[in-house]
């Protein structure tokens, strides 16, 4: 793992991550831009810092919910077209 050096908002910390640090870079920039949105709201740092991971939070778990759903329709989907396939007469030749 390869330590990146990223400055989240205002603050650098060092970061240990597989990830490339252009990747990091990347999600560095989303979250400085989420806080400095957040800041002209609420311009105590902290709170802010505590609203965007409230809201970040709320988003992934939105997302796992739409993706377990997801997951079920198609799982639904291949099961319904495995006994479409099963009961479908072999093709003679």
């Amino acid at each position: 793992m390869k330590v990146t050096q990223l400055n989240i908002g205002g603050r650098w910390i060092n970061v240990r991550s597989s990830s490339d640090e252009e990747h990091l870079q990347q999600v560095s920039e989303e979250l400085n831009e989420r806080i400095r949105a957040t800041q002209q709201v609420i311009p105590d740092s902290h709170e802010a810092l505590l609203f965007v991971a409230l809201a970040l939070t709320d988003e992934l778990m939105n997302t796992q919910d739409r993706l377990y759903h997801l997951q079920d329709a198609t799982e639904d989907k291949v099961q319904r077209l495995l006994g479409i396939l099963e009961n479908l007469e072999p093709v003679s030749q």
